[in-house]
Formats: structure tokens, sequence, C-alpha cells
């Protein structure tokens, strides 16, 4: 006689708690049948769907990463290490300067020039190359899904913006190059333009990333990831606000602060003033610089992890591993 204690049914309200769960228990999330395109939600994991009586368990094995086409598996896993590379990349750069620098000594000047302008211009193409594909890959739509049943037009505006948003950063590098010597007026503002709206697209593109990114993880399923990239939005979205707030009382100390002069008789409320403005900037700063070093940290560690995710979701991969002869099939 045993005295094991029957699983209670329950209602199933993400893709992360179906491991597990008893096959009586209902879905409380909208999932489409894999045969029909018929909606899921309500049904128990061991029925079968009312319109085409395929076993339910099937449609929702295949909404997990696991079960999914090893070729789709492979395309998010090279996008996640793509990614990860290109975020590395100003990080490595730093590190290559020095030997560089030192190797550019010991050849012909009219070489040394040459190299030492085309190729930091050749590692940022490379760079920028490696996201926008990074982000095509992981933005791959996945083919055991009827169209309509995960949310297209993110995906496909995350790809766009990421084109976008690769295409804006390469046009104000080269501007800058052809600008660099120039004496114009208008150059700052016009940087200062252009720097807004790389900012604009970049958040636009991480928002509609990370959106991304947390459905691909609630699929592993992996109860961390979700909250981790949770953790690095907020991070990320409060050191671009503490770097607008940087650049305004930047602007303010420019435009008031010194190209302004004090009234007559008000240089004393004026200095104080002036001082609250630098003390300000200066907390400003401080927390903005840790902010986006957490940021920068954060964010290389989301992707490195989904790079890590997928590379095990692709090694247990019983469909792969079924082709391959590793183990029986059934």
């Amino acid at each position: 006689m045993t005295n094991d204690i029957p699983t209670v049914p329950r209602t199933i309200d993400k893709p992360a708690d179906l491991p597990g769960a008893p096959m009586s228990s209902t879905l409380g999330f909208d999932h489409p049948c894999m045969s029909c395109g018929y909606n899921l939600r309500g049904l128990a994991i061991g029925a079968d769907c009312p319109e085409c009586a395929s076993p339910v368990r099937e449609s929702l094995r295949r909404k997990l990463l696991i079960h999914a086409d090893p070729g789709y598996l492979r395309r998010l896993r090279s996008g996640a290490r793509l990614i990860t590379i290109s975020v590395l990349m100003p990080i490595i750069g730093l590190f290559l300067l020095i030997p560089l620098a030192f190797v550019l000594l010991f050849l012909p000047p009219s070489v040394g020039e040459a190299l030492e302008t085309a190729l930091p211009f050749a590692y940022v193409a490379l760079m920028l190359a490696f996201f926008v594909l990074g982000w095509i890959r992981l933005t791959t739509l996945d083919p055991a899904m009827r169209s309509g049943s995960e949310p297209d037009g993110e995906r496909f505006a995350c790809r766009a913006l990421s084109i976008v948003l690769t295409a804006t950063v390469a046009t104000g590098i080269l501007v800058l190059a052809l600008v660099s010597n120039s004496q114009s007026g208008h150059t700052f503002s016009g940087i200062l333009l252009g720097a807004l709206v790389t900012l604009a697209l970049f958040v636009f593109q991480f928002r509609l990333g990370i959106r991304q990114v947390k459905r691909l993880v609630h699929r592993i399923p992996s109860k961390g990831l979700p909250k981790y990239a949770t953790a690095v939005y907020w991070v990320v979205m409060g050191a671009i606000v503490l770097s607008l707030a940087q650049i305004a009382l930047q602007a303010i100390m420019i435009r008031v602060m010194i190209a302004t002069p004090p009234p007559t008789g008000t240089s004393a409320p004026f200095q104080g003033m002036a001082l609250l403005y630098v003390v300000a900037l200066g907390l400003v700063s401080i927390a903005n610089f840790i902010a986006s070093i957490a940021a920068y940290a954060m964010y290389v560690g989301l992707f490195s992890r989904l790079w890590s995710q997928l590379t095990k979701q692709c090694r247990l991969n019983p469909v792969r591993r079924d082709a391959a002869g590793v183990r029986p099939p059934g």
C-alpha cells in the first residue's frame, strides 16, 4: 500500500509552469493548436483539440524550444552569440588598442596612417554587422508556429528597428568623420540631434528586443531569466534617464551659468546657484556612470546566458538526437 498523494490539477498560467503539471490541469493562457490554429485556452493538457482532435500535449510540446525545429534552434543560438559578441566588441577593442599602436610604430608611415584610419572603421563595421545579423537571426519565425500564433508585428518591428538603428549609427559615424575638421557653428547642434535620434531608436529597439527575449526564455522554460530580463530593462532605462538628466544639467550650465554673466549686485546668490548646479551635475554624473556600467554588464550577461541556454536546448533537442541516432525514437 502506497501513501503517495495524488497531484492536484491546477490552472497553468504560463508555459514556464508546464513541466511537471498533471495532465488534468487546464491552460490559463492563449495557445494555438499546431494543426488547426484553434485556441486551446481552458482545455486540459491531456485533452484533444475540439476542432481537429489533435492532442493538446503535442501542441504544448512544440511550444517548448527543446522540441523545436533543430534549424530554428541553431539560428536562435547563433543570433544570441552574435549579439553577445557585438556588445563585447567595444571592450575587446580597447584591449586591442595597445598592441595595435605598438605594431603601427614598426610600419612605414604611409601604411601606418592608412591602417590607423581604416582599421577602426572596419572594426566598427564588423561590430554593427554582428549586431544586426544577430537580431535578424534571433527574430526568426518559428516554422512550427502558424500565422497569427505569435505577435509577428513586434517580431518584425524589432528586426526592422535593428536594421534602422545600425544604419543610423553607421551614418552618424561617417558624418562625424567628414565634419571632424569642420568649423561650422551648426556641427554641435547637429551631433546632438543625431545622438538623440539614435538614442530614441535604441530605446524602441531595446523595448521590443527585451520582449522577444522574454518570449523565448518562457519557452525554455527558465524561471530566472525572465526576471533577469526585466531587471536588465529597468536598469538600462534608468541609465538612459540619468544620461538625459546629465545632458540637461550640462546644457543649463553652458547656457545659463557660463554664457550669461551674473546680474549686477547678485554675484553671491548667482555663485550659490552655480555651486548647486555643479553639485547636482556631479551627483548625477556619478550615478549615471555607475548605472551605465551596471546596465552594460547586465545586458552582456542577459545575452550570454541566453546563448548558454539555447546551446543547451540544441544539445538536448530530441528531434536532432533522433535524427543523429543518439537515442532510439519513441
